[in-house]
Formats: C-alpha cells, structure tokens, sequence
C-alpha cells in the first residue's frame, strides 16, 4: 500500500513560540527573566508532528562561544527545552542540561551558524531537525500536549531572539 505523501497547506505548522502558545502571545523572548521564568511554547488545537525548530539570537554585542549573544559570561540558569502534559514535563529535550552559551546549541541542534552582518550586528542561526534524531515530536492535544522553552536569566541586552516550529497537523 502506498504512502499518501500530499499535504494540504492547512496543515502545515510554521509558528514562532510565544507566551500564550498559540501564536497570540510576545514572540521575541528578550525580557529579564531572571526573578521569575516564563515560557514560551507551541501549544496545538489538534495533533501535530513538529519536524524541527530554528532558533534566531541577534545582538550588537562582543560575540564568543562562552556567551550567549553577546551577554558577558553566558546564562546562569540557561535555556531549558522540553515537552510537557496536563500532568508536568515529559521529556527534556535538552536532554537536561541546560543551553547557556552560544556553542551550547550546537549540542543539541549540530547545525549553528553565527553570522556578523555589518558594523557590531551579530546573529546565531540554530537549526534542531527532531527528525534527524529518528521521529518527529509527535503533540497531542487531548493530552494538553505542548513545546516548551522556559527562560530564567535575564535576556534584555538581546535585540531578538526567537523560536520557531515546523511541521505538520497529523
């Protein structure tokens, strides 16, 4: 029997993670988060199948590997990526240890690019195909089913910095 491989446009995701994760929310996770985390998630109406997420950092800042962007010295409590339920966190994608400088991304994601553009605007272009790793991150709403990733540093001195998902509604 064959594989039906034809998609209507509908179902395809292409959605930034946001504070109310449903693509109403704040996008641009540039706050001081510091005192008290915040979320920023995927959060589906039905089931989907999320193939991967491109992660965008830009800054004027002095860019090194032990930063992140250009933040002296990195995060102290670091990006945490996960997927959680009704009933708490899943799984911890980070495999949980937390993204806390620039070439921390490259242990999750492999494909991380930072780019200088012009005078002092620098940019990390991050690349994290779930596919690769053998399936996709499969959501089930029923379950109340989202992707997470929770911020607890403070993030202010970033001009953008965002998440986004792909995929497909199942």
């Amino acid at each position: 029997m064959a594989v039906d491989r034809t998609y209507r446009s509908q179902d395809f995701i292409a959605q930034y993670l946001d504070t109310d994760g449903d693509d109403t929310g704040t996008k641009n996770a540039i706050g001081d988060y510091s005192s008290t985390a915040d979320i920023f998630y995927f959060e589906p109406t039905r089931r989907a199948e999320i193939a991967r997420m491109v992660i965008h950092i830009r800054d004027d800042g002095s860019w090194r590997h032990e930063r992140y962007g250009g933040i002296s010295g990195g995060l102290t409590n670091g990006v945490r990526i996960r997927v959680s339920d009704d009933d708490g966190v899943v799984i911890n994608l980070d495999g949980g240890v937390a993204i806390k400088t620039n070439a921390s991304w490259g242990r999750v994601c492999y494909d991380v690019r930072i780019d200088t553009v012009g005078a002092g605007q620098t940019m990390l272009s991050s690349r994290w195909t779930f596919m690769k790793s053998g399936i996709p991150i499969a959501l089930d709403p029923d379950r109340g089913e989202k992707l997470e990733v929770v911020l607890n540093d403070d993030l202010s001195a970033l001009e953008e910095h965002y998440f986004m998902v792909q995929g497909r509604y199942a």
